[in-house]
């Protein structure tokens, strides 16, 4: 996941001269900090919340026996800068990979909902790859992949790659339930025509939002608008948020709302 906006905050902080009052440097850097930890809080609430409806959403993803499925969403974000890496290992799960895929989505997707209503846009990849922890450092061809992924990006999305969506094919045997769910949770850009995770769309929706407190989109709805109307003399970022409103205009009645929505 890549924060968008997010190198130039911290070009910003640089100073010349020494300074060495302290209450001074957390002045400077306050802003670049509180941007990525308040994003990381507001995962890790929805995660709670997710943990304490778990037992009642089990049997109807198609558990097996001995798996709790949303109570094994696992958080742990590492990364540098302007970005936020989220590890999930395939091999462990009993269910061969897909309950861990789509542990990958719900946090995907939550980073995603709450960073754009909080006004701090992401965009960023997800696929597969071999790899090792060592030492809590992850080598994997899947973080060369997601890095390539988050570049074509451009504007607020999570681009999917071919690996990944393979495999909730491949590994849907394991619960059909749970790959019936999260295969059209997918959609293709009109403009380029590469695919994302369709975290606005009432796939994603039905399968993970429903039992969760309702994400602000009325909020992600006006800042696509007013971000579209800030870089107006900026055709580059200009273009990129009017796709973003393209997606969600598209998506608004999904969450009962309209593009006559307040600005």
């Amino acid at each position: 996941m890549d924060l968008m906006g997010y190198r130039q905050q911290l070009m910003e902080t640089d100073r010349t001269g020494n300074i060495t009052d302290h209450q001074q440097i957390r002045g400077i850097f306050s802003p670049v900090v509180e941007r990525r930890q308040s994003l990381i809080r507001s995962v890790l609430g929805y995660l709670e919340h997710i943990q304490k409806v778990a037992a009642r959403k089990q049997e109807e993803l198609g558990k097996p026996a001995g798996v709790d499925v949303l109570n094994a969403v696992k958080f742990r974000p590492t990364g540098f800068s302007d970005c936020i890496f989220i590890e999930k290992a395939l091999r462990g799960d009993d269910a061969g990979g897909i309950f861990s895929l789509s542990n990958l989505i719900v946090v995907s997707g939550l980073l995603y909902l709450t960073s754009l209503a909080n006004r701090s846009p992401i965009r960023g990849g997800i696929d597969i790859g071999y790899g090792v922890s060592v030492d809590n450092v992850l080598y994997s061809s899947a973080t060369v992949k997601a890095y390539e992924l988050e570049q074509c990006a451009k504007y607020p999305r999570i681009l999917l790659g071919e690996r990944y969506l393979s495999s909730i094919d491949a590994l849907g045997h394991f619960a059909p339930a749970l790959a019936e769910r999260m295969k059209p949770i997918v959609f293709k850009d009109p403009v380029d025509g590469r695919i994302g995770l369709d975290v606005l769309g009432a796939a994603y929706k039905k399968a993970y939002i429903n039992d969760l407190p309702p994400p602000q989109i009325k909020q992600i709805w006006i800042f696509a608008n007013e971000e579209y109307a800030r870089f107006k003399d900026n055709a580059k970022l200009r273009g990129y948020y009017e796709r973003l409103i393209g997606y969600v205009e598209e998506r608004l009645p999904v969450w009962g709302l309209d593009k006559s929505t307040s600005l």
